[in-house]
């Protein structure tokens, strides 16, 4: 869990590991979601 919430903070900030953060964390929906809230 830790590790899925700093990947999506990373892609959110980098924008360069969204692929690598679906299949990281888990769920896929999870990483583009916030990605496009953020």
């Amino acid at each position: 869990m830790g590790k899925g919430l700093e990947h999506a903070q990373r892609t959110a900030e980098g924008k360069r590991v969204p692929i690598i953060a679906a299949p990281a964390g888990g769920p896929p929906q999870a990483a583009p979601a916030r990605r496009r809230r953020p």
